[in-house]
């Protein structure tokens, strides 16, 4: 017990439900911790003087599931607005959680914002609850959409925007983010920006790359157990848990640990090189440890924050460092939907016009912007676009990529 959460609360209760769900269980765990992060809303904070919001920590998170499509990553996201439509069919409508429409913009997404907000609650929270994140990516805007999203994160007490001529003001913002993705789509429509500094580090990416065939055909079955489970997670647990507000406290023991994983991820920070995105992530890893840990207490329906509820959030976000490496951590990640677009066009169209890699890496140079020069990573690139039968190619004896040439 001394490094677990306690059971028959929130997330151990939802974990139980999911066990028959398919797809991993960290998904599992991050979808859950996702829905106690979004139910706390802006109600309540950790630090600061009785009464002060400023300087504070709000509990509210940026969760991508990423997963290959048809893992059952869209399955537990679905389940989750199941509950929370259940929930809200039941409530008076200062009592429902909001949830953003399947479809957004740059300006409906604001709009959408400052209609949550709650007289009662004196906050505007939305909670951005999407199967498929794709979708409000390639609708709002890439570069809008994060760009927004950055400012989000610390809960701003106010945000400003001109929306269709018109300066917009949304107070005591809060958004939370759960959602699948995959990370053919990351690496595609994420701007470079946020990459080095900004949704990388801000996002928890609980990517799983190769789904265990156990996981993958796990199938839900309506069983006795689970039916009294959903109930009450549904009529007990999220009520229980809005009941909470105020201010958080830390332990001692919690204080300090948290101090020492500061110091801890900090030479993290200065193993990775300067500018890079783990460089950025290791700098606010602080700050999701606080959230995560605030959403574990919470969880219990505790307003006390442990040690232990570090140590888990601590492990918890630990245990994702790899597989997040394998999507930001690469030479991937430098190719927005704007670079892909320029390199299939530097690729000659027809046969008799092929090049070969090196010749192509001489086009990309001569074009605005960086663009990478390793050759391994110039013949995976066209490799895709081969697979895609968007190019065509021509290798040696040895499998090697010797020429290109676009044929659509």
């Amino acid at each position: 017990m001394d490094n677990e959460l306690k059971p028959n609360t929130f997330i151990t209760d939802f974990l139980d439900y999911a066990a028959l769900e398919p797809g991993p269980i960290v998904w599992h765990k991050f979808a859950a911790l996702g829905m106690v992060s979004a139910l706390m809303e802006r109600r309540m904070h950790l630090g600061g003087a009785v009464g002060e919001t400023s300087c504070v920590t709000w509990p509210n998170l940026f969760i991508f599931i990423v997963g290959r499509a048809g893992s059952g990553k869209s399955r537990i996201v679905s389940k989750i607005e199941e509950m929370i439509k259940e929930h809200n069919n039941k409530m008076v409508s200062e009592h429902k959680i909001i949830l953003s429409s399947d479809k957004m913009n740059g300006a409906t997404f604001i709009e959408e914002l400052m209609n949550s907000y709650h007289p009662t609650r004196k906050q505007s929270a939305l909670w951005l609850l999407q199967d498929e994140m794709g979708v409000s990516f390639q609708d709002f805007g890439a570069v809008t959409f994060t760009t927004d999203l950055l400012k989000f994160f610390d809960c701003p007490g106010e945000f400003s925007k001109r929306i269709r001529d018109k300066h917009e003001v949304v107070n005591n913002a809060c958004v939370n983010i759960l959602a699948g993705t995959t990370k053919t789509f990351l690496q595609r429509f994420l701007p470079s920006e946020s990459r080095a500094e900004g949704l990388v580090s801000r996002g928890i990416f609980v990517h799983v790359p190769e789904i265990e065939k156990v996981d993958r055909f796990r199938r839900s079955r309506n069983t006795t157990d689970n039916f009294a489970l959903y109930n009450k997670i549904v009529n007990s647990n999220i009520p229980r848990l809005l009941n909470l507000s105020g201010d958080m406290k830390e332990t001692k023991e919690a204080f300090a640990y948290a101090d020492e994983l500061s110091g801890k991820y900090y030479d993290e920070q200065r193993k990775q090189p300067e500018g890079s995105v783990l460089d950025n992530y290791f700098a606010r890893k602080s700050m999701q440890v606080l959230k995560v840990g605030m959403c574990l207490a919470a969880s219990e329906y505790s307003k006390i924050v442990e040690k232990r509820h570090y140590e888990i959030a601590d492990e918890w976000l630990t245990e994702l460092e790899p597989n997040m490496n394998s999507i930001f951590a690469s030479t991937d990640m430098r190719w927005n939907k704007q670079a892909g677009a320029d390199f299939a066009l530097a690729i000659p169209f027809g046969q008799e016009y092929a090049c070969t890699p090196g010749e192509l890496i001489g086009r990309l140079k001569a074009l605005p912007g960086m663009y990478p020069d390793d050759p391994t990573e110039i013949t995976n690139r066209i490799a895709l676009l081969v697979d895609s039968g968007e190019a065509e190619c021509e290798r040696n004896g040895n499998g090697e990529i010797i020429k290109v040439w676009r044929v659509k």
